[in-house]
């Protein structure tokens, strides 16, 4: 679990959740899903808000918890100053058994909540290899191809996210194409226009977020083949 601020649901995995969802409603397939928590590492800096006497107050106070491990408060807490990290959760499990849990900093800035255990966190890209691992298993079944359309009249999703735009490349995206982030639409931080729209559009759910991508952001490429790695991680996976 990392800092809830830093992590937003990207372009491709906004589009496959809006997939499985979609194909386990229509096909009615069920599947059990394992989830794994960890700690992820964030590149980006937040350039919204910064370490605080606040923030300062309240870490050292947490560190005074008793049953406080130094050796992790010191790496936590230097992580969350690199990367101005206003809260974060953490988690240690050894042998399958939850042995170590902390809460640091804040939940949010403005009311200075504080961070708990127990707080909801979003998992963003972590829920990538999730989402690929769900799709590789209804692959497996039958139920599902990686050379599947997932746009237009023969794709998967169909319609279901308004007209399509009049790239013909649109309808040619596979699931293969999502899942290897090859689909042709690109990211550019440097333009507005251009940058994940969950950073745009932040209060649109993921069904909302496709039909925008649709009508603001056009395919930059065609989409490209991409290799098919992603069958060997996941039997490696199963084994």
């Amino acid at each position: 679990m990392t800092s809830i601020h830093l992590h937003r649901l990207s372009r491709s995995q906004t589009l496959l959740t809006g997939l499985t969802k979609t194909y386990w409603l229509r096909k009615g397939a069920i599947l059990k899903a394992i989830s794994l928590f960890f700690l992820a590492a964030c590149t980006q800096e937040n350039t919204h808000w910064k370490i605080n006497a606040a923030w300062e107050n309240l870490i050292a106070q947490e560190r005074s918890q008793p049953g406080s491990i130094t050796q992790v408060d010191n790496s936590v807490i230097a992580y969350m100053k690199k990367h101005n990290v206003p809260g974060l959760s953490i988690a240690i499990a050894k042998d399958d058994k939850l042995i170590y849990t902390k809460a640091y900093g804040f939940a949010d800035v403005i009311t200075q909540e504080k961070v708990t255990t127990r707080s909801l966190f979003r998992l963003a890209s972590v829920s990538k290899p999730i989402t690929a691992i769900a799709i590789m298993k209804l692959i497996q079944d039958g139920k599902l191809s990686l050379d599947s359309n997932v746009f237009g009249e023969d794709g998967i999703l169909g319609n279901d996210y308004g007209p399509l735009p009049d790239d013909p490349n649109i309808k040619k995206i596979t699931i293969n194409h999502l899942l290897h982030h090859t689909s042709g639409w690109s990211r550019n931080t440097e333009d507005p226009t251009r940058d994940d729209p969950t950073f745009i559009q932040p209060s649109l759910n993921s069904s909302q977020l496709i039909a925008w991508v649709f009508s603001h952001q056009t395919l930059t490429t065609p989409p490209v083949p991409p290799l098919r790695i992603l069958i060997l991680i996941f039997f490696f996976w199963e084994e």
